[in-house]
């Protein structure tokens, strides 16, 4: 499985997290996430080694990170331009790292209420791995 599938998937299930669900439901999906915790907490890591080397620094020496955006390192467009793309370019090649992710009985199930609302998105996120059941039918 590619280390971006698992963040992502962790990032759905974190949008799952404050949503009151049926007792099972809320273990299991605590439980998926303390299983992918360690490889989701690597990727953020190597993601800030990776700006910390391409963006530009704020006044207390940290990478410019602003509303979820990275803004580079440069005097001038192309030296800026130059820098996006080496990031780019590192964090697609981090993203696709495949990992041995700890949790073995995957795909889990997940059983979600039909009266929930969910998105594709989140469902596209959990496929790798969650088999998510609605109300007793697997989707």
């Amino acid at each position: 499985m590619k280390l971006i599938e698992i963040v992502t998937a962790y990032t759905a299930l974190q949008t799952l997290s404050d949503v009151s669900l049926p007792a099972q439901t809320a273990y299991d999906i605590f439980m998926m996430k303390q299983n992918l915790r360690g490889e989701t907490n690597y990727f953020l890591s190597e993601e800030m080694k990776l700006a910390k080397k391409h963006a530009a620094k704020r006044g207390d020496g940290q990478p410019d990170i602003r509303d979820g955006r990275v803004y580079f390192a440069g005097e001038t467009d192309e030296e800026r331009a130059a820098a996006a793309k080496a990031y780019n370019e590192a964090r697609e090649k981090l993203c696709g790292v495949e990992a041995d992710c700890k949790y073995k009985n995957l795909p889990a199930v997940l059983r979600i209420p039909a009266g929930e609302k969910v998105t594709v998105t989140l469902l596209e996120a959990l496929a790798p791995v969650a088999r998510v059941v609605i109300d007793g039918t697997a989707v």
